[in-house]
């Protein structure tokens, strides 16, 4: 499978959802916030995940839709650890942290998220790591 712009932009999109849940957003807060500022593809899939769990649909039930619809080795990694952190609970920002560098190592980013990055770090946790810093 080739990666794809939504491949490209998941890291970046893990990154900003672990510093909004340090912030203390929930899951279901960054996806809508997602939904209405992000580029696409990523705010079309968080649309869907956000429809599904409007529509009474479990987590479980909507991350298995939004998998169908964008399969992505790498999107099915994130819902593995949301899915894992579901069951064991713990700190899901943490969980998420590893991916990051995992996913950006894999298929580097088209940087379409920075903007929203730089404000959100700005605003949460001070200056962005060096990989994503613009001069």
């Amino acid at each position: 499978m080739g990666t794809t712009s939504l491949d490209r932009q998941l890291s970046d999109f893990v990154y900003m959802l672990g510093m909004a849940l340090r912030a203390g957003y929930s899951l279901r807060q960054v996806l809508g916030t997602m939904v209405d500022r992000a580029p696409e593809p990523t705010a079309s899939v968080c649309k869907g995940l956000v429809t599904d769990l409007e529509a009474g649909c479990t987590y479980d039930e909507a991350f298995a839709h939004m998998q169908e619809a964008w399969p992505s080795p790498y999107l099915a990694q994130i819902v593995k650890t949301i899915v894992r952190h579901q069951q064991i609970g713990g700190n899901l920002a943490d969980q998420l942290d590893p991916l990051v560098e995992q996913i950006y190592r894999a298929v580097g980013t088209d940087e379409a998220l920075y903007p929203e990055m730089r404000n959100l770090a700005s605003a949460v946790e001070g200056p962005l790591p060096d990989r994503v810093r613009k001069g």
